[in-house]
This record gives structure tokens, sequence and C-alpha cells, in this order.
């Protein structure tokens, strides 16, 4: 029985952090889908450097 109780609390944490997780996954796919949108609207050029902002670190920029 407490082997039991010990597995089902484990399940319950794992279940916690995967909805951590999906709540990143939804951010970021929020991300993404906005600059999809801004390259709609706005030139290609202005997205790669919207793009290139992201990915480089603060200190090479």
């Amino acid at each position: 029985m407490a082997n039991r109780r010990r597995r089902s609390r484990c399940v319950l944490s794992w279940r916690i952090g995967e909805r951590r997780l999906g709540i990143l996954m939804w951010a970021f796919a929020l991300v993404v889908a906005m600059i999809g949108v801004a390259a709609g609207h706005a030139g290609t050029e202005r997205v790669n450097a919207l793009l290139a902002g992201f990915l480089l670190m603060p200190g090479e920029s």
C-alpha cells in the first residue's frame, strides 16, 4: 500500500510538471505565430533582422 501511495505522488508531480511544460510550449507557439504575422505584414528583411536580434547574444550585438 505504501508503494502505491508513493507512486501516485510521483505521477501527480509529473503531471504538474507536464502542465508547466505545456504552458511554455503554448507561449513559444504564440511568439512564433506573432513573428509569422509580422512576416506577412512587414518585409522579409525586417523579420530577418528581428530573428537575428533574438538569436544573437546581448554581448555580440
